[in-house]
């Protein structure tokens, strides 16, 4: 019964010994441990190793920070290389120079932007146009040869001329012969020549005509001028036509410019404005425009009753600012002689008239001489000027005699002004809508002078939203995409649920923990330990730690046929009992 006892109790201690080793509960390896067993803590193989993902790096703009590439562990989350902060790199300013106004031309203030990323830093704001600053040209009288200008006017700053001269066609020469002088054998003679009879000029200078037989013949040299080249002094045969001096071009000279001075208007002249002429070749540079006639201011002169023995006057006009008599007071005769009226005759505008006279109706005896009476003069009327437009050109006040209706002053054309023009203000494009490039119109008349050209959309400037991988207890996110200048998002960044943990069961000496971040709870489940019998030491039969040492089989006393058995464990055995016996 004892023996029966000792085997039972040696299987159920082999059955507790070896239950791992019928079926192993293995647990997954994680990145850092093998396959572990999570009864008795036996591994298998190795660490899965980590699932390195790398973080990519993010480049710095002028104002948002970067960072550097980094990675991490795609299964447990550990940061395997820490990304750092990359500051940002600042705006790099490059000056918008300023644009100077000119007369018609608007400017521009300096301005600021980034040569990186191209932001307006310091916007540039339009500087008004200047305007033309106008100056006089002073007339220029024609002369027999040369024609005259009249007055015109030029912008001081930039030369443009506003107010045209106009040409007056040259007066021409008068024209007489100076006798031809025939050539004899032995004495040259002379060509007819023709001079002006005005000017003097010679028109048709007088050649000598050579003795007979060849004489070489010169082709004259012609004076440069300001604007035309000139010739050298040349000379060829009269008779056979060969050159024996070829002429050389010289240069023209260029203007050399003068002032013309300006002429202050009387009450019967007109003045001219200040302008230049060329003082070599008289060409006017800059006309002289016409000032109107101020015009006379009358002012009466009281008239003189006659007596019996002295003249009288009749009432007169003068001009209170010059002094020019208007109307002449006409003496009226004493009364004494039978005097006969020879009638006066009414002067016009430019005809003179005569003042009323006496005569004796009885001799004949003039007793009062008919003087002549000057030219009324014309009575000067405004034509009103016509102001220019953008595109249509005006006329100059001109001025008519209101009696006669002659035309006095003629009104000149005036050029069309030209368009003003403004800025439309170009409007950005954004990321979806097109923009438009700056226009101008005429802020006079509204024109469109440079039509706005449609600038296309810039289409998005992609950011990577980065991926954030989910761990254990926190959701992560997808990978998204937005505009890095407009904010839009392109991808949204889709929640990724946590992972949850995946515990592996506790050991005797670990408590449960978490495979993927390694978190734990509770408690290690302590060792389970099956006490030494005779040939084991204490065993744990959860991980099979052993402690301390065999306790060793008890014998008993040997039978007749020399087996023996332990007390403990039952164990049977056989001596040999010769060795007893000696």
């Amino acid at each position: 019964m004892k023996k029966l006892l000792a085997v039972i109790l040696v299987l159920l201690m082999s059955l507790l010994l070896c239950g791992c080793c019928l079926k192993h509960d293995m647990a997954p390896a994680t990145c850092t441990e093998p396959s572990t067993c999570t009864k008795c803590g036996k591994t298998e193989g190795e660490p899965a190793g980590h699932q390195e993902v790398v973080d990519a790096a993010v480049e710095p703009t002028c104002t948002a920070t970067g960072l550097t590439e980094g990675s991490h562990c795609s299964v447990c989350g550990e940061v395997l290389k820490a990304q750092e902060e990359v500051p940002a790199l600042g705006h790099t300013e490059a000056a918008d120079a300023a644009v100077e106004p000119t007369c018609t031309a608007t400017g521009l203030t300096e301005g600021l932007h980034c040569s990186v990323c191209g932001e307006v830093l310091k916007e540039q704001e339009e500087v008004p146009a200047l305007g033309h600053t106008s100056e006089n040209v002073a007339a220029v009288k024609p002369t027999c040869t040369e024609p005259g200008l009249t007055q015109g006017r030029v912008c001081s700053v930039c030369g443009e001329e506003l107010i045209r001269q106009r040409e007056i066609p040259a007066l021409g020469h008068t024209s007489e012969n100076i006798a031809a002088v025939k050539p004899t054998c032995t004495e040259t003679g002379l060509t007819q020549g023709r001079v002006c009879s005005v000017c003097g000029e010679e028109l048709i200078k007088q050649r000598e005509i050579p003795a007979l037989g060849h004489e070489e013949v010169v082709d004259a040299a012609v004076e440069p001028t300001c604007t035309e080249t000139g010739l050298t002094e040349g000379s060829h045969c009269a008779v056979c036509g060969e050159i024996l001096k070829a002429q050389e071009t010289v240069p023209a000279l260029g203007h050399t410019s003068e002032n013309v001075a300006a002429v202050k208007p009387t009450c019967t002249e007109t003045g001219l404005t200040q302008g230049r002429v060329c003082s070599v070749c008289g060409e006017e540079l800059i006309k002289q425009r016409e000032i109107p006639a101020l015009g006379h201011t009358s002012e009466n002169i009281a008239a003189v009753k006659p007596t019996c023995t002295e003249p009288g006057l009749t009432q007169g006009r003068v001009c209170s600012v010059c002094g020019e008599e208007l109307i002449k007071q006409r003496e009226i005769p004493a009364l004494g002689h039978e005097e006969a009226v020879d009638a006066a005759v009414e002067p016009t505008c430019t005809e003179t008239g005569l003042t009323e006279g006496l005569h004796c109706s009885v001799c004949g005896e003039i007793l009062k001489v008919q003087e002549t009476v000057p030219a009324l003069g014309h009575t000067s009327e405004n034509v009103a000027a016509v102001k220019p437009t953008c595109t249509e050109p005006g006329l100059t006040q001109g001025r008519i005699c209101s009696v006669c209706g002659e035309e006095l002053i003629k009104q000149r054309e005036i050029p069309a002004l030209g368009h003003t023009s403004e800025n439309v203000a170009a409007v950005k494009p954004t990321c979806t809508e097109p923009g438009l490039t700056q226009g101008r119109i005429c802020s006079v008349c509204g024109e469109e002078l440079i039509k706005q050209r449609e600038i296309p959309a810039l289409s998005h400037e992609e950011v990577v939203d980065a991926a954030v991988e989910p761990t254990c207890t926190e959701t992560g996110l997808t990978e998204g995409l937005h505009c890095s200048v407009c904010g839009e998002v392109l991808k949204k960044q889709e929640e990724v649920p946590a992972l949850g943990h995946i515990w592996a069961d506790a050991t005797c000496t670990e408590p449960v923990t978490c495979l993927l971040c390694g978190e734990t709870e509770g408690e290690p489940n302590g060792h389970h330990w099956v006490y030494a019998n005779c040939v084991e030491p204490d065993i744990c039969v959860a991980c099979g730690l052993t402690q301390g040492e065999p306790l060793g089989h008890e014998w008993s006393e040997p039978d007749e046929d020399g087996m023996i058995f332990c007390f403990i464990c039952g164990e049977e055995s056989f001596i040999d009992l010769s060795d007893f016996e000696e």
